[in-house]
């Protein structure tokens, strides 16, 4: 308080003044947390003043609890005894929640196939079982899975399912009804577990009828009931079984020039009228087919790769077989 005295005249006058401080320091806020996620609340605390009032919500006091619906900044001001003011302000950042959405390529799979999962809405993505990262990831289950997928904005996270089924493959296996059969007698092959047969003959029943020339590696594949295949092989094994009558049936028809790389003629060694001429790489796959008239034809290989062929002429029932190699 300051105090003034004046005179004139020999009359004196006395006038005082009151001259109010500012406080030594302005007010510190303190929160719980400067970041939140949407919906949770921080606590504000400060100190220091008699008298603090916080905006935005107009709260007073030393310490509040506030819920922002999004990122704001709240000023304090406090106020002492003497009526002097300070002034601070906190800025409290609101983060949303992810809006995730989450899809697989394919909810059903073979045993040993992959699948994708696909995330969106979010900044990172942490998928279980296999603690995998990504907006893309690509999963092999062995067994039907559940992933769940947490997607995260900053700490704000939220999750999401998919199931992924896994089926069996089929276990395919393949017998012949006779395990060593000379050049030119038929074997029957015999596929099971599974419900649907692909052979490399190009048949699909499950028992098929071959007549390899040489020993051969025939190969099915099996399908079961959920789309899922599995391969099984099975080799056939051919002796030339040179016997009189075996050299009488090799001697039925002439194949010149072999090797060779454009045209085959084939002659039978009777007066056929006709008879019916399949071309098959060593698998068994027929590569050529056509059905002749008379004892003569010829044939035109040059469309093959290189490689070992059976010729095979069918003539009233009866099956014979020739070897050919065809060359550049």
């Amino acid at each position: 308080i300051y105090t003034v005295t004046g005179s004139l005249n020999n009359c004196t006058g006395t006038s005082t003044i009151m001259v109010k401080s500012l406080p030594d320091v302005p007010p510190v806020i303190v929160p719980s947390n400067s970041m939140i996620c949407a919906g949770a609340s921080v606590t504000l605390n400060s100190g220091g003043f008699p008298q603090m009032n916080w905006q935005p919500g107009g709260q007073t006091g030393g310490t509040i609890v506030v819920s922002p619906a999004s990122s704001v900044v709240y000023s304090l001001t406090g106020t002492n005894a003497l009526g002097c003011s300070e002034s601070a302000t906190i800025a409290i950042t609101v983060i949303d929640y992810p809006s995730l959405s989450t899809t697989v390529s394919s909810p059903t799979l073979c045993s040993g196939n992959n699948v994708v999962i696909n995330s969106g809405g979010a900044a990172n993505y942490d998928i279980q079982p296999g603690s995998l990262a990504g907006a893309s990831v690509q999963v092999t289950p062995l067994v039907s899975t559940v992933y769940t997928v947490q997607g995260s904005n900053w700490n704000c996270s939220v999750s999401k399912t998919v199931a992924v089924t896994v089926f069996d493959l089929p276990q395919v296996s393949v017998v012949t009804n006779n395990s060593l059969i000379c050049t030119g007698e038929p074997a029957i092959l015999t596929a099971s577990g599974a419900l649907d047969y692909s052979w490399s003959t190009q048949d699909s029943a499950a028992s098929i009828v071959v007549n390899p020339l040489f020993t051969t590696t025939y190969s099915v594949i099996g399908t079961n009931a959920e789309g899922c295949s599995k391969i099984s092989l099975i080799q056939q094994v051919v002796s030339e079984c040179t016997d009189i009558s075996e050299a009488q049936k090799d001697a039925t028809f002439d194949l010149y020039p072999n090797p060779s790389k454009d045209i085959v003629y084939i002659t039978l060694n009777n007066q056929s009228s006709g008879f019916d001429l399949r071309v098959t790489d060593v698998l068994g796959k027929i590569v050529l087919e056509q059905i002749c008239s008379g004892p003569k034809t010829q044939l035109d290989v040059s469309s093959l790769k290189n490689g070992v062929y059976y010729v095979q002429v069918s003539e009233l029932n009866q099956l014979k077989g020739r070897r050919l190699l065809v060359v550049e």
